[in-house]
């Protein structure tokens, strides 16, 4: 059976939300950007003022209250979003219903279940999620110097070089045999940093609950085989290339899925920037809609 129609329809809704969600994770992006630097620049004013001599531990214990309360407030700017990104979810999921052929009434049914129950479970599972990983990707750096300081304090090293390596915005890291590597970052890099490690964050946080949402609305009216909707240009990895070319597959038949090697796995995929979303389609779907459909669809740039 031919969904070309309903497939098109699917492409073009898909390229005017990925355009929302855009702005969504600019937006938030630029706030924990501005966050996370502003808690950065405070512990670094502080150093350089010589303020901490000889009163490590309460810098520590500043560290620790900092790094506490940006996680929450960075929590709080992911979590203002998340409803919108799912609103976004849900409609395109009831536009791809269209190929199920499932009435209106069912899916209005559908609709009101995911908001009485998923919703809500996703937001929780965020929440709880995105405040364990704050500490370690956009307040990285405060958290690197904190254990860099505390082990030097402990082992009885000086940290005076620890500390003038943070305050002249210096790329801190723990190797796994517990060395340290401290690489200086030109003034720009220092800049961009804390809003490039948002960006990475809230673009991979907002496409994983793009995805989980319209996974469990597409099995909700009984799909059980999915295909992969990407966005065909220049920055698609081989990875998505592969899975945006693929036949539907079922989640199970996605998740072990090898190529030469290469994991393709369930959107979204690699560490961050993946744009794919997984749609459920009927077992009898083929692609019979052309590349020059895709285009003019807005699906290949």
């Amino acid at each position: 059976m031919s969904y070309e129609r309903e497939i098109v329809a699917i492409i073009k809704l898909r390229v005017d939300i990925q355009e929302i969600l855009q702005r969504l994770e600019d937006n938030a992006a630029g706030d924990i950007g501005e966050l996370a630097d502003a808690l950065i620049e405070r512990v670094r004013a502080l150093v350089r003022s010589g303020a901490i001599k000889g009163r490590e531990v309460e810098l520590l214990h500043l560290i620790d209250s900092l790094v506490f309360q940006g996680s929450e407030a960075s929590t709080q700017i992911l979590i203002r979003n998340v409803d919108a990104v799912l609103d976004l979810s849900v409609r395109l999921g009831v536009t791809a219903a269209s190929l199920f052929k499932v009435p209106p009434d069912r899916i209005a049914t559908l609709v009101r279940n995911f908001d009485s129950t998923f919703r809500i479970d996703l937001r929780t599972e965020g929440y709880t999620r995105w405040l364990e990983m704050m500490p370690e990707t956009t307040l990285k750096p405060l958290s690197d110097f904190r254990r860099l300081m505390a082990d030097g304090m402990a082992r009885g090293l000086p940290t005076n070089k620890i500390a003038e390596a943070f305050v002249n915005g210096a790329d801190l890291e723990i190797r796994e045999d517990g060395s340290t590597v401290i690489t200086d970052l030109p003034p720009i890099r220092q800049k961009i940093d804390p809003y490039l490690r948002a960006r990475r964050v809230v673009r991979t946080e907002y496409a994983r609950i793009d995805n989980t949402a319209s996974i469990a609305f597409s099995e909700s009216y009984g799909a059980t085989h999915f295909r992969n909707f990407g966005t065909g240009d220049e920055r698609q990895s081989l990875e998505c290339q592969i899975a945006s070319k693929s036949e539907p597959r079922t989640l199970a038949s996605w998740a072990s899925w090898v190529v030469d090697g290469l994991e393709i796995g369930i959107a979204p995929r690699h560490v961050a920037n993946c744009r794919c979303l997984m749609i459920g389609v009927p077992p009898d779907y083929r692609d019979t809609i052309s590349v020059d459909q895709i285009r003019k669809a807005g699906g290949i740039e």
